[in-house]
């Protein structure tokens, strides 16, 4: 009884011990996965402190050889008008990332301390890398947050939330012996708002076509209203002109 007793207990404590190792070997295995994942980069900054700057991006691969990196990314510092520096960051994208390229520009204050600029720059190259980012697996460990200090503006709206489209599609065709046009427009008036929501449709489509009925020219015209469903045609026979019946 007491062998049995003490055998359970040893094989629930060996399973105590034995949960957290294999929870960070799982916990592991996935980092691993998202870091092979991550966007390889090359940055070329005389002015950055590249400690500090692998410290806080650390969801990207810093290569030192460009040939492996899929972004490349150079920033150039000259003075500003104002008085401070103006940063020029400029993203090349490599690899998977061909022809996907970037500039940001960050100018600093006079009175911003080199820590304030430092941050500010960081934070701008990690702006930067987000569309590139964004089309890896780390995205999913990315979370994006904002100033507690900026606050929600009210937008006034001229149109008081009505919105007007109006669209047109003409088509033209013509031969020998046959001339056609076709016209669709519309007109969609909608207002949409967390109390009401209100749609309106209106769709025309005009055809007119011109054949010839043995030696005669005719002219054919459509004109349809497809929302309140009201059709129209009628067929001109050219002044002086004789119709023959085909079946005569």
């Amino acid at each position: 009884m007491k062998r049995n007793f003490l055998s359970t207990l040893l094989n629930f404590l060996l399973i105590l011990l034995l949960s957290p190792s294999v929870i960070a070997q799982k916990n592991e295995s996935v980092s691993d996965t998202l870091r092979k994942g991550a966007v390889r980069i090359f940055l070329d900054c005389q002015s950055c402190d590249m400690n500090f700057t692998r410290q806080q991006i650390n969801f990207v691969n810093f290569v030192r050889d460009v040939k492996e990196a899929q972004v490349f990314i150079l920033i150039t510092q000259q003075n500003a008008g104002s008085g401070g520096m103006q940063y020029t960051f400029t993203y090349q994208g490599l690899d998977i990332f061909k022809g996907m390229n970037d500039t940001l520009v960050y100018t600093t204050s006079p009175d911003e301390t080199s820590t304030i600029v430092r941050e500010k720059k960081t934070n701008m190259l990690k702006l930067g890398l987000m569309k590139y980012v964004a089309r890896t697996p780390v995205f999913s460990q990315i979370e994006i947050i904002n100033n507690s200090e900026l606050e929600r503006e009210e937008v006034t709206d001229k149109w008081n939330n009505w919105v007007f489209t109006l669209s047109t599609e003409p088509q033209f065709r013509s031969e020998e012996s046959d001339k056609q046009l076709n016209l669709r427009n519309g007109l969609n008036i909608t207002k949409v708002t967390p109390d009401i929501k209100i749609e309106l449709e209106l769709d025309q489509f005009y055809s007119r076509r011109r054949v010839p009925v043995i030696k005669c020219p005719i002219e054919i015209t459509c004109f349809r209203i497809d929302k309140y469903h009201v059709s129209v045609s009628y067929v001109n026979y050219f002044p002086g002109c004789i119709v023959h019946d085909q079946n005569q």
